[in-house]
């Protein structure tokens, strides 16, 4: 957890440090509802950077949820590498979680309205 500072350096919350959680979030790219592409993998994570079949459009807000949680979950890994799995090991352990991920990792809810905006599945 952190935020953005005016400067565009990423600032980490500390467990005692709860003064940026206060923050409003400063959508840098523009409007939270805005449409954007998602790789359906995250490239971190072995996704692919360029294969139209592993892209989704996806409202920013969602798309930026889901990368944290990608992040939290590549974090996870290298703690169980570190602590004697294989990366292999630690992708099984964390196996189920990705697949929630690329099915539907959109916990939030958006405006009716701009999900009308976001193409259906399979019509690109």
């Amino acid at each position: 957890m952190g935020e953005w500072l005016a400067d565009g350096r990423w600032q980490r919350c500390t467990s005692v440090d709860t003064s940026c959680r206060s923050a409003p979030p400063i959508y840098e790219v523009g409007n939270p509802g805005q449409v954007v592409e998602d790789h359906v993998l995250a490239r971190a994570a072995g996704g692919s950077p360029t294969d139209s079949a592993s892209l989704r459009s996806i409202p920013w807000e969602m798309n930026a949820r889901k990368g944290a949680f990608e992040g939290q979950l590549l974090e996870y890994e290298r703690e169980l590498v570190q602590q004697g799995l294989t990366p292999a090991q630690a992708r099984s352990v964390t196996a189920s979680e990705w697949e929630a991920l690329q099915r539907d990792a959109l916990p939030r809810p958006m405006d009716p309205h701009v999900l009308k905006e976001v193409p259906a599945p399979g019509s690109r």
